[in-house]
């Protein structure tokens, strides 16, 4: 319970704050190009902000109480983790990728990497089944008309359950670059 109430402060903080618009610079401020010189205290920067330390600290909770105590008895037994991905859904952990305007986080590639590493420390297999929904899903978000969208994104995000697609052709089987139709 204690989980699914950080996740509820975390999406009410990412109501006020994204980490977009924290890291975008006013009109005019030069961040890449012809002419800009390097200087010391130009880099990389690697510092989390407060959002995603947040969610890393949720993430690493819930491998440490959810996750690592069972992945031996998933690997062992080849059963589906469907107790753990019910847990991740109601604490938040799942769908990530799902848009705001459909319930979702809205999570961009990086958010939804550091979680994903902190998961699969835990259980490769485990973070696999919580991470099938983005495949699933992707076709409907790149493709899929506003109706298709609504209908099945936000059931992702209301329920837990899993989404998929099938792809194959004669002479490519489920290699997806090998298609030639």
């Amino acid at each position: 319970a204690s989980v699914a109430r950080n996740l509820r402060q975390l999406t009410s903080i990412r109501a006020l704050t994204t980490s977009a618009s924290s890291r975008q610079v006013s009109p005019g401020v030069k961040t890449s190009g012809e002419g800009l010189e390097p200087s010391a205290d130009m880099g990389l920067n690697f510092t989390l902000t407060a959002e995603q330390q947040e969610f890393v600290d949720l993430a690493e909770t819930f491998t440490k109480n959810e996750v690592i105590p069972v992945a031996a008895h998933y690997d062992a037994t080849g059963e589906y983790p469907w107790p753990v991905l019910k847990k991740a859904h109601e604490t938040g952990l799942m769908n990530l990728h799902i848009p705001e305007k459909y319930g979702g986080m809205g999570l961009g590639t990086l958010d939804g990497c550091l979680i994903t590493e902190k998961i699969a420390y835990g259980c490769t297999g485990i973070m696999t089944a919580l991470e099938a929904n983005g495949l699933g899903s992707m076709p409907i978000m790149i493709a899929g008309n506003e109706d298709q969208k609504k209908k099945y994104l936000t059931r992702l995000i209301e329920e837990p359950i899993m989404c998929a697609y099938g792809v194959t052709e004669p002479g490519a089987g489920s290699d997806v670059a090998g298609i030639k139709t």
